[in-house]
C-alpha cells in the first residue's frame, strides 16, 4: 500500500531519492528503487519514510523530519521546543536533501505535541490530497 510502481525508470534518467509530486508541486514520497523500464515509489506514509521539513516559505534550513506512520498518517519528529509550531502551518520540504528541492508541498499541521522536560516535540501532518486517489504523478529530475 506504501509502494507504488511506475512505468518509467533507469532508460528515463530516473535514480533512487528523485521526489514524486501530485497537484503541481505536492510532494507524495521519493524513488527508492529503479529498473530498467520502471520504478518503485516509497510514498511518505510508508513508515520507513524520512524527509527533512522546514515550516513555510519564511523559515530557514531543516526544523524536524517527516515520518511515515500506520494507518498513512504522517509525523514531524525532532522539531527543537524553541522552534515555534502551530496549527494549520504549511509544511514543505527543506531543501537539503540532494535531490529534492526546497519548497515542495507536503500539507498543514494539524496538531502539535509537546512534552514537558522533552527536547524535542512532535506534529502531526494531513497532506491535501489523499493517498488512494492518486493519479497523474510527476517526477522531478535534478539538472
Amino acid at each position: 500500500d506504501n509502494v507504488l510502481i511506475i512505468d518509467v525508470g533507469l532508460r528515463q534518467g530516473l535514480k533512487p531519492g528523485l521526489p514524486v509530486t501530485v497537484s503541481q508541486g505536492v510532494i507524495i514520497g521519493k524513488i527508492s528503487q529503479v529498473e530498467a523500464n520502471r520504478s518503485f515509489v516509497q510514498l511518505l506514509t510508508d513508515t520507513s519514510s524520512r524527509l527533512a521539513v522546514s515550516f513555510g516559505k519564511a523559515s530557514g534550513g531543516t526544523n524536524g523530519l517527516l515520518l511515515g506512520q500506520a494507518g498513512n498518517s504522517l509525523v514531524i519528529d525532532l522539531i527543537p521546543q524553541s522552534e515555534p509550531v502551530q496549527e494549520k502551518q504549511t509544511v514543505i520540504t527543506s531543501g537539503l536533501e540532494e535531490l529534492v528541492p526546497r519548497g515542495l508541498l507536503i500539507g498543514q499541521i494539524t496538531q502539535v505535541d509537546q512534552k514537558v522536560g522533552q527536547i524535542f516535540k512532535q506534529a502531526r501532518v494531513n497532506p491535501p490530497f489523499s493517498y488512494h486517489n492518486l493519479r497523474a504523478l510527476t517526477v522531478i529530475l535534478k539538472d
